[in-house]
């Protein structure tokens, strides 16, 4: 009886001593490019965005068009749309190229090899605030 007792005992010794995890919310994101021509950097590039005090952040969709023009969609904190533009007559598709989108809001340089490998986006500020984007090929 007295070895019954103390195991139960023990096995509520565990039981109340195990400690509880918090639970967490891993945010996952999968970036993917889709490129209008194979070994070109015209074509839809996908990533994410947020600013070093976390007031904004999101995903953003980035369209470079044979047109040398291009097209930025940010959707902040999963709510708001900015849609930004921009142009180039310098962006071509067989070289490192650059294309500047700003508007009241948000600043940004896109930045792509010729070939539509390593996507970079430099100088993110949305409203004042210095952000980080990265772009995946």
């Amino acid at each position: 009886m007295k070895q019954l007792i103390l195991v139960l005992v023990g096995a509520l010794l565990v039981a109340s001593c195990s400690s509880e995890s918090p639970s967490e919310t891993v945010l996952e994101t999968q970036f993917t490019v889709k490129t209008a021509a194979t070994h070109s950097n015209f074509g839809t590039y996908y990533g994410t965005f947020t600013s070093v005090d976390n007031r904004y952040n999101g995903t953003v969709e980035i369209v470079v068009k044979p047109s040398l023009e291009g097209m930025a969609t940010l959707k902040l904190n999963g709510e708001k749309s900015i849609e930004l533009s921009a142009y180039s007559e310098y962006f071509t598709d067989d070289e490192y190229s650059e294309l500047l989108f700003r508007n009241d809001e948000v600043t940004f340089v896109f930045s792509v090899e010729g070939n539509g490998i390593n996507p970079l986006v430099q100088n993110c500020i949305i409203n004042d605030v210095v952000t980080t984007m990265l772009i995946k090929e």
